[in-house]
């Protein structure tokens, strides 16, 4: 089967249970993380033999998102505010409504030049990321006092910046962005 017909299949699928704009975009992020795909890739290689691996992968992916489990979490990845976060079921996966908190306190702080967050139950990390990343001068401390084994993504998550720290019962995930480097979040 070549990648088109596997992407047509999968749409269809899809469009069974999602409108047809969602099942298209869903499609999309199944060849971008199964195959590093982007929508140029799909065009260019729609005519080659996709391998029955990758067609089973599809197949699976497709039923997790039939049976309504988020993309995000069957990737174990979230984008959010240009960044990539690792998500497991444990945490919340970031909505646009929060890219919209993020925007106004980057927009109400950006010329602050000492500006210290905390970020109290952060789960994935992607408020405190973000903000270290977006605020050139922050101190951002990242706090969730759930278990280190269902939090995994949110340490995961602050390993690309400077600095970490304990907290008695918890874990603090601490962003500092040094306006000297450029932070990272991992991937």
């Amino acid at each position: 089967m070549t990648y088109g017909n596997l992407a047509a299949q999968a749409r269809a699928r899809l469009e069974t249970h999602y409108p047809p704009g969602e099942a298209r975009a869903m499609v999309r992020v199944i060849f971008e993380r199964l195959k590093g795909f982007t929508a140029t890739d799909m065009a260019i290689k729609s005519d080659e033999e996709a391998s029955d691996f990758i067609a089973g992968k599809v197949e699976q992916t497709v039923d997790r998102l039939i049976a309504d489990e988020p993309i995000q979490y069957i990737f174990g990845v979230a984008d959010f505010y240009g960044l990539e976060f690792k998500v497991t079921p444990d945490v919340l996966i970031p909505r646009p409504e929060t890219a919209e908190l993020v925007d106004m306190i980057v927009d109400e702080n950006k010329e602050r030049k000492e500006l210290a967050v905390m970020d109290l139950c952060t789960g994935s990390g992607c408020i405190a990321c973000s903000l270290a990343r977006n605020l050139p001068f922050s101190n951002v401390s990242a706090v969730d006092f759930s278990d280190a084994k269902r939090k995994r993504g949110s340490s995961k998550n602050g390993s690309g910046f400077s600095t970490r720290r304990r907290v008695a019962h918890g874990r603090t995930n601490r962003c500092v962005r040094h306006h000297s480097q450029q932070p990272a979040v991992h991937s």
